[in-house]
């Protein structure tokens, strides 16, 4: 995705009905073929400075990000551990899938992305005391949970979300930052069959199949329609994709690290992921196992060490303004990237979470007002 030909054929409009004095004043920054996303030329003394792999924010900010994969990879293979009794966790299918057997059917959270639904399934299978799927939770519209869908409809399965997800999974998805893979919409047949509404984190109670859950939104942590899932019984909560466990795949690509997706084109924003971690922190407790949907298992202090962490980032102020850009004064994202490499602790996250440059670009478009179009 390149801004130097749409910049190049707007002063040619501009040239032609305005005439070449008129487009005199369109800088030449916004037409360079090696930098086209280029800023103006900012003096800003910390984009010299050496950040994550001796690279400086001149040279993030040179090489851009974009195209970023939309999605984090998955090998495909499932490996598969017990967590808690009968509680299992599967990787490999492109997000951690917890699986509950009890003997008269096995309950989901999270079914991986369609491509490994069918290895998935025959792994759900081999299961002690495995049975049919008879309840899938989508902790949120996204093709690295929904992969399933088809296959638990068409066995009559029941299919929980929030009914925003069954909203984005009914129409063709393309993000901005991944614009050559957009992600179809399912039929109808296929998405959530069992929804509840609302914006708060209110939480509901059911039993499934001899399995209690608890479940409820975290409004516009990761997507607009991000859940949490919690067996209390087995003291297991699935977050979804609002945080990151350890070594997850999504640092397998270039400028990404380890952070967690903010996904602000389907209603994600920087500054809910602290608040939806408190949520989580409030209704299980320290000995509560944490599954994210990316990476390792974790457990409740993590998760708090995450939320301080990410309260302290998106609460900066002026200077240290990421979430909001408008308290950021006259900086645009390249400048507070460059001051995010500054700040002495922001380095230290660095050097925990990895390369932030995707993670602060998409912290402050979060912050803008979106009307993402999609069809």
């Amino acid at each position: 995705m390149s801004r130097s030909k749409p910049c190049g054929a707007r002063r040619r409009f501009i040239e032609g009905a305005l005439g070449v004095a008129a487009s005199a004043w369109w800088p030449a920054w916004a037409d360079s073929e090696n930098n086209p996303f280029a800023p103006p030329p900012l003096t800003y003394p910390s984009l010299d400075l050496r950040g994550p792999g001796g690279l400086t924010a001149r040279d993030l900010l040179n090489r851009g990000y974009w195209p970023v994969p939309s999605l984090p990879p998955a090998s495909g293979r499932i490996e598969t551990v017990q967590v808690a009794e009968n509680v299992y966790v599967l990787t490999g299918s492109g997000c951690n899938v917890v699986a509950v057997p009890t003997g008269n059917g096995t309950l989901l959270v999270d079914g991986g992305r369609e491509e490994h639904s069918d290895a998935l399934l025959a792994a759900v299978a081999e299961l002690p005391n495995a049975g049919p799927v008879h309840t899938l939770f989508n902790t949120s519209w996204r093709p690295e949970y929904r992969g399933s869908n088809r296959a638990v409809a068409a066995a009559g399965g029941r299919i929980v979300a929030h009914r925003l997800a069954a909203d984005w999974q009914s129409v063709r998805v393309v993000h901005p930052w991944d614009p050559d893979r957009p992600h179809p919409p399912l039929p109808k047949e296929a998405r959530p069959n069992d929804t509840f509404r609302g914006f708060d984190s209110t939480p509901r109670e059911a039993e499934l199949q001899g399995v209690r859950v608890s479940y409820a939104l975290l409004p516009f942590a990761h997507t607009d329609s991000s859940l949490y899932v919690y067996l209390p019984d087995a003291n297991v909560v699935a977050i979804g994709g609002v945080t990151n466990g350890p070594g997850s795949s999504w640092t397998t690509i270039p400028y990404r690290g380890n952070w967690p997706e903010i996904d602000w084109w389907t209603g994600g924003r920087g500054n809910q992921i602290a608040p939806a971690l408190q949520t989580i922190i409030e209704r299980t407790n320290a000995d509560t196992v944490v599954v994210p949907a990316q990476g390792g298992l974790l457990r409740i202090d993590d998760l708090d060490r995450h939320r301080r962490m990410f309260e302290t980032i998106m609460s900066g102020r002026g200077a240290d303004a990421i979430d909001n850009v408008y308290p950021s004064g006259p900086y645009g994202r390249d400048e507070v990237l460059a001051r995010f490499l500054e700040n002495e602790a922001r380095r230290a996250y660095i050097d925990e979470w990895g390369d932030p440059t995707v993670f602060v670009y998409r912290s402050i478009e979060s912050s803008w007002p979106t009307s993402s179009t999609n069809g």
